[in-house]
C-alpha cells in the first residue's frame, strides 16, 4: 500500500502524540508539580526526622552501621537488576498507588509503631529511606512528562523550588511535634503524602517516544580509562565515605550525651538550619560562587568546611564542631556540592554521561557508604570518639586534596569538549564557571568556525557577551565576522565602531553592508552612509546605505523612492528588499507597500521575507495571499505568526470568504495550525466540521494532527471529533459500497478505459476515506500507535491486516466499534466478479457522490456506454 503520510506527521500517531479532554495547560501542571513535590518532600521530611527521633530513643547505635549496609546493599542490587517499574502503567496510577502506600505505611506506624517493638523500627527506618528516594525519583519521573519546550527549564527551576521549601516545611513541623508524642508527626506525614496524591490528578501521564539513549559498553571501557572520570569517581567515593562517617558520629554523639527529649529537639532543629540555607545557598550562593571561585574550588568547599569541623571537634570535644558539620552537609550536599557536580560532568559528551551518570548517583554513592559502614562495625568494638573524628579528619583531606587535583582536567577536557561540539549552547548548560569562561573567550581566536560559534553562543547564554572582543571582527574567515557583527549589533557595543569601520573597507560587499547596519544603529555615520550610496559600485551596499538613511530620518521615504538607482535591476530590488528585511525598521513600512504595489512576481519571495520579518498588521492582507504560492509560504506563515491574532483571524476569515481565492482557501488551515494554540485548534475544528470544500476540511484535519504532535496537551474537543468521525465513517460506507459494486462488475465493451478510471479513482477516494478516519481516531486516542494500525488495515497482506483490525477493535470504545464494525468486516471479503456491466443506477450513485470528478467520470462512463442515466 503506498505511504500516504509523510514521516513527521507519522510521528502525530505514535503514542503520546495528542491528548483529549483531560489536558492540562503549563500554568496548571507547574502548579501541580510544585504542590506535588512540596507535600512529598514535606512528608518525607518530616517522616525522616521522626524515624531518626525514634530509631535513637529505641534502639542501639551500633545497630545504625547495619542499617547503612542494608540499604547500601538495597540499592546496589536494585541499580543492577533489569528494571521492572511497571512502564506499562500510566506513570500517575504509579505515582499514585505509590503515595496511597506511604499514606498506609505512616499511619500503619503511627497507629501500632509502638506495639511492633525492635523489629518494627527496624522496617520503619529501612522502609522511610528507601520510600523517600523511590517516591522523589518516580515524581520527577512523572515531572519531566509534563514539561517540554523552552520554558521547560524555568519551570524546573520554579518546580524544584517547592522541593526545598517541602523540605523546609517538613522539618518546621517536625520540630513543632515532635515532643512528648513523637509518633503524632507520622500522621500529619501521611496527610501531606495525600495531599501529594491529589496533586498528581492534574498532572498527564502521556508516554513519549524517546530516542535510546543507551550506549554501547565503549563509553564505559573509556570512562575506566579516562583519568578525569576516575577523579570523579574518586571524589564521589570519597565525599560519601565522609558524610557517612560523619552521620553516624553525629547520631552516636546525640545517643550517649542528651536525653530523648533533647535529642529530638537537636535533630528537628539540625534539620530546619540546613533546609533553610540549603534553600538560600541553591537560590543564591550556588550560582555567585561558580562565578567567583570556579567549579573546582566550589566543589572543595564542603570538604573544606568539614575538614576545619572535624579538627575542631577532634581537638576539642565540643559537640558544636560536629553540629556544624552536620549543618552544613544538610545545606550544601544538595545544593553548593550537587551544583559543582554537575558542572563537573558538563564536558562529558552525552552518551558517555547518561551510561555513567546513574552508576555515580547509585552505584559509587551506596558502594561508599557500605565500605564506610563496614569500617564503623569493624572498629566499632574499641573505637572511640576522637578515632572517628580523625576518620572524618583524613577523609575529608584526601576529597579536598582530589578536589584541588581536577583543576587542571577540568579546564583540558572542557577545551576538548568546546572543540568537538559536546558543550554547546541550548542545552539546558548550567552556569559556566570563571575558568570555563576563560575557555570560551580564548577559543573566539581558534581557525574553526564551529568552536569559535559554539564559544560565541555559549558566552551570549551565559550572559557574558561583553566579554567578546572587538579584534573578533578582524578574524579571517567571513562567517565569523558576520556572526559577531550581530552580536555587535544586537547588544548596540560602542566600543565596536572602530572594528565595524574597519569592516565596512572589506572587499566583500555583504560584510560592508553588515557594517554599516551596525554602524547605524550604535552610532549613525551620514557621511558614511553618504558616501557608501554615491560611490560604492555594489547594490548590496547602495541599497544597504539608503535603507540606513531612511531609518536613520536622514532621508524621508519619498526621497528614497527618487533616489537614482537601477529599478530595472532585479537584483538591485533584491538587495532593497534583503536591506529592509535586515535592518527590520518600521519606518521602511511605506516602502514595502510601495513595492507591493509593482505586483513584481520576480520580488515576491523578498518581498514576503521582508514583511514577514517586519510583522505589522498592516501587512496581513499580502501575507495572507502569500500562502497560496510554494515560494513565498512559510516566510508568510512566519509573518502571520508573529503578528498573533489579528493574523489568525484573517486566515480564519479568509477561509470562509467565497471571495477568498481558491488557493489561499486550501493552504489557509496549515497557516492556522503553525499557531499552535488552543484557539487555533478550535478553529480548526471550525473548518474541519464546517467548510463546503472536502480538500479544505482535510487540511484542517491534517492541521489539527500538526499541532498535537508539537503540542501533545493541547485541548481537543470531542463532541466535534465524535462529528467528525460520524460523517467519515458515512462516507466510507458509501465509496467502499461503490467501490465494491463498480469492481463485481464487467467493463462494457465500449468504455473499458473509463471503467479502469473510475475504479482508480473510487479506490483512491476509499483510501483517503479511511486516511482521514485514522488521522481523526489518532486526535482521539493518543496512546496507540494508530500510523501502524492504519498501514496494516489496508495492506495486502491479508494476516497483517487481520491483526491490525483487531487491534484496531480493541481499541475503539463501543458506539465507535459498532459504527464502523461492518466496514472493517468488508475490508476482508474477497469481490465476488459477475458478467453484468455497471448499471444505470449504480453509475447514477457515483454521479452524486463527492466532488465534480465523479460526476463527470460517470456522465463520460454512461454517454460511453450510451446508458440513461435518472
Amino acid at each position: 500500500m503506498t505511504q500516504v503520510f509523510s514521516d513527521e506527521e507519522a510521528a502525530t500517531f505514535s503514542p503520546g502524540s495528542a491528548l483529549g479532554k483531560g489536558a492540562s495547560t503549563p500554568k496548571t501542571t507547574s502548579r501541580a508539580a510544585f504542590s506535588l513535590l512540596f507535600f512529598l518532600v514535606a512528608g518525607h521530611t518530616l517522616f525522616e526526622t521522626t524515624r531518626d527521633v525514634l530509631f535513637l530513643e529505641r534502639m542501639k547505635i551500633s545497630e545504625l552501621p547495619w542499617m547503612y549496609l542494608v540499604l547500601a546493599v538495597v540499592a546496589i542490587i536494585q541499580g543492577v537488576l533489569p528494571k521492572a517499574r511497571l512502564t506499562w502503567l500510566d506513570p500517575r496510577v504509579r505515582v499514585g498507588a505509590g503515595l496511597v502506600l506511604g499514606i498506609a505505611t505512616a499511619l500503619f506506624f503511627f497507629l501500632f509503631g509502638r506495639s511492633l517493638g525492635r523489629p518494627g523500627f527496624i522496617a520503619m527506618y529501612l522502609w522511610s529511606a528507601y520510600f523517600g528516594s523511590l517516591a522523589v525519583s518516580e515524581a520527577w519521573l512523572l515531572i519531566g512528562r509534563n514539561v517540554s519546550g523552552i520554558a521547560a527549564k524555568q519551570q524546573v527551576t520554579g518546580i524544584g523550588l517547592g522541593g526545598i521549601l517541602g523540605a523546609i516545611a517538613g522539618s518546621t513541623l517536625a520540630r513543632l511535634l515532635i515532643g512528648p508524642q513523637p509518633r503524632l508527626p507520622l500522621l500529619f506525614a501521611a496527610i501531606l503524602f495525600g495531599l501529594a496524591a491529589v496533586s498528581v490528578i492534574p498532572l498527564t501521564g502521556r508516554t513519549e517516544t524517546r530516542q535510546n539513549l543507551t550506549p554501547s559498553k565503549l563509553p564505559l571501557q573509556r570512562a575506566v580509562r579516562d583519568r578525569y572520570l576516575l577523579t570523579l569517581a574518586l571524589i564521589s567515593v570519597l565525599a560519601y565515605g565522609t558524610l557517612t562517617f560523619l552521620d553516624f558520629t553525629f547520631k552516636q554523639e546525640l545517643s550517649r550525651n542528651l536525653d530523648d527529649a533533647s535529642r529530638a529537639r537537636t535533630l528537628s532543629t539540625v534539620a530546619l538550619v540546613a533546609n533553610v540555607a540549603s534553600a538560600g545557598l541553591q537560590i543564591g550562593l550556588a550560582r555567585v560562587g561558580v562565578r567567583i571561585i570556579g567549579t573546582a574550588g566550589l566543589v572543595a568547599i564542603l570538604p573544606l568546611v568539614l575538614l576545619g569541623a572535624g579538627v575542631g571537634w577532634a581537638a576539642s570535644g565540643r559537640m558544636l564542631f560536629l553540629v556544624l558539620a552536620k549543618i552544613c552537609d544538610g545545606a550544601m550536599r544538595f545544593s553548593v556540592q550537587r551544583t559543582a557536580m554537575e558542572l563537573l560532568f558538563l564536558p562529558v559528551g552525552d552518551t558517555l554521561r547518561a551510561r555513567i551518570k546513574p552508576l555515580f548517583d547509585v552505584g559509587l554513592q551506596r558502594g561508599a557508604q557500605a565500605l564506610a559502614s563496614l569500617a564503623i562495625l569493624l572498629t566499632l568494638a574499641w573505637a572511640t570518639r576522637v578515632h572517628y573524628a580523625w576518620a572524618i579528619v583524613v577523609c575529608a583531606a584526601a576529597w579536598l586534596t582530589v578536589a584541588f587535583a581536577l583543576r587542571g582536567n577540568y579546564k583540558r577536557l572542557f577545551e576538548q569538549a568546546l572543540r568537538s561540539g559536546v558543550v554547546r549552547a541550548g542545552g539546558n548548560i548550567p552556569l559556566v564557571d570563571s575558568q570555563g569562561v576563560q575557555t570560551l573567550v580564548a577559543s573566539l581566536g581558534s581557525d574553526q568556525d564551529a568552536e569559535v560559534f559554539a564559544a560565541l553562543d555559549l558566552l551570549e547564554e551565559q550572559g557574558h557577551v561583553r566579554l567578546v572582543p572587538s579584534l573578533l571582527l578582524y578574524h579571517p574567515s567571513p562567517s565569523v565576522v558576520r556572526r559577531g557583527i550581530e552580536i555587535f549589533l544586537r547588544w548596540q557595543r560602542v566600543d565596536g565602531l572602530p572594528a565595524l569601520r574597519h569592516v565596512h573597507r572589506s572587499a566583500d560587499p555583504h560584510l560592508r553592508a553588515a557594517a554599516l547596519r551596525a554602524i547605524t544603529v550604535i552610532r549613525f555615520d551620514e557621511p558614511l552612509a553618504r558616501k557608501a550610496l554615491e560611490e560604492d559600485d555594489s547594490a548590496e551596499v547602495k541599497a544597504a546605505a539608503l535603507v540606513c538613511m531612511v531609518t536613520a530620518g536622514a532621508i524621508t521615504t519619498e526621497e528614497a523612492r527618487a533616489y537614482p538607482l537601477d529599478r530595472t535591476n532585479i537584483e538591485t530590488g533584491k538587495a532593497f528588499l534583503r536591506a529592509i528585511r535586515e535592518m527590520g525598521d518600521e519606518k521602511l513600512a511605506p516602502a514595502l507597500h510601495h513595492v507591493a504595489t509593482l505586483e513584481r512576481p520576480d520580488l515576491a519571495v523578498d518581498l514576503a521575507e521582508a514583511m514577514a520579518h517586519l510583522a505589522l498588521p498592516e501587512f496581513i492582507p499580502y501575507l495572507v495571499g502569500f500562502v497560496a504560492k510554494r515560494g513565498t509560504r512559510e516566510a508568510a506563515r512566519e509573518g502571520l505568526v508573529a503578528i498573533g491574532k489579528p493574523a489568525l483571524d484573517a486566515l480564519e476569515q479568509a477561509v470562509f470568504d467565497p471571495q477568498t481565492p481558491r488557493d489561499v482557501a486550501v493552504h489557509a488551515p496549515r497557516s492556522i495550525a503553525r499557531f499552535a494554540s488552543e484557539d487555533a485548534v478550535r478553529r480548526l475544528l471550525r473548518i474541519a466540521t464546517e467548510h463546503h470544500e472536502g480538500i479544505v476540511r482535510y487540511k484542517a484535519i491534517r492541521g489539527l494532527g500538526g499541532i498535537l504532535a508539537r503540542a501533545p496537551r493541547m485541548r481537543v474537543e470531542r463532541s466535534k471529533l465524535w462529528l467528525l468521525l460520524r460523517r467519515n465513517v458515512e462516507e466510507i460506507r458509501t465509496v467502499q459500497r461503490l467501490y465494491g459494486a463498480l469492481s463485481a462488475t464487467q467493463p462494457h465493451a465500449a468504455a473499458g478505459e473509463l471503467h479502469a478510471i473510475l475504479a482508480n479513482y473510487l479506490e483512491a477516494r476509499r483510501h483517503q476515506a479511511w486516511e482521514r478516519f485514522f488521522r481523526l481516531i489518532a486526535l482521539r486516542f493518543p496512546f496507540d500507535d494508530i500510523y501502524r494500525i492504519h498501514v496494516g488495515v489496508l495492506s495486502d497482506d491479508r494476516d497483517l491486516r487481520t491483526s491490525s483490525i483487531e487491534l484496531l477493535d480493541t481499541i475503539l470504545p463501543g458506539p465507535l466499534r459498532v459504527l464502523v464494525q461492518g466496514l472493517l468486516d468488508a475490508l476482508s471479503e474477497a469481490v465476488v466478479p459477475t458478467q453484468v456491466p455497471p448499471s444505470a443506477e449504480l453509475l447514477g450513485e457515483i454521479r452524486v457522490f463527492g466532488s465534480g470528478t465523479a460526476r463527470d467520470l460517470a456522465v463520460a462512463y454512461a454517454r460511453a456506454a450510451q446508458v440513461h442515466l435518472p
